[in-house]
């Protein structure tokens, strides 16, 4: 049984150990694609982490926040700072969408929980709350700064460019399996076209 070692202090002052919270994150994420979120327990998880039921307890108060917590730690992404030429950092966000999905075995994962959506309404709810809103905002931000550029036109909405991305990639993946590299550089390539002012032009003017 792995026992925990002092790492970074909860809130409560109580210490963590990273590596139980990889190999909890790990063990959740490999219950829920070989046996689907049904099959996840923390019975199951705590066995196959090699940690006792209180070290997940004392971390994820319920199935949904752990499940959507091994998600975001398994898909996770460094934030991307804009570089500047718009058009390329389009591409930059779409291809770390495709990475996580393809590479990462996202989509996979994703689709176990989409399976749930009308069986376990709770954890949609907490998978859009905690986990898709945020990787919304970066979106949110390349849209918005492309707007006040002036490279982008102003009626284009972020939240669209996000689904147009996504769901061009799962559809993809259902057609004609996994996208490599350079459908998602096709993919930017396209979007750009749709929402760009003028799409020969990718920097503001100096």
């Amino acid at each position: 049984m792995t026992t925990d070692t002092s790492a970074a202090p909860t809130a409560a002052g109580r210490p963590r150990s990273l590596e139980a919270d990889e190999a909890i994150y790990d063990a959740t994420v490999d219950i829920l694609n070989e046996m689907g979120y049904g099959g996840v327990s923390i019975e199951a998880i705590a066995a196959a982490a090699g940690v006792a039921k209180t070290t997940i307890y004392r971390r994820h108060k319920t199935k949904e926040d752990l499940v959507v917590a091994a998600l975001g730690c398994r898909l996770h992404t460094a934030e991307m700072e804009l570089t500047g030429d718009f058009k390329a950092d389009l591409s930059s966000l779409i291809s770390r969408i495709r990475d996580n999905m393809v590479d990462n075995h996202g989509i996979r994962t994703i689709s176990a929980i989409l399976v749930e959506m009308e069986r376990t309404p709770l954890l949609m709810e907490t998978f859009r709350e905690k986990w898709l809103a945020q990787r919304g905002k970066r979106f949110v931000g390349f849209v918005d700064a492309a707007k006040r550029a002036g490279i982008v036109r102003a009626d284009v909405d972020a939240g669209v460019v996000r689904d147009m991305a996504v769901g061009a990639l799962i559809a993809r993946t259902m057609v004609s399996g996994y996208p490599d590299a350079s459908y998602a550089k096709l993919l930017a390539n396209q979007i750009w076209s749709s929402i760009a002012i003028d799409p020969s032009r990718t920097t503001a003017a100096s």
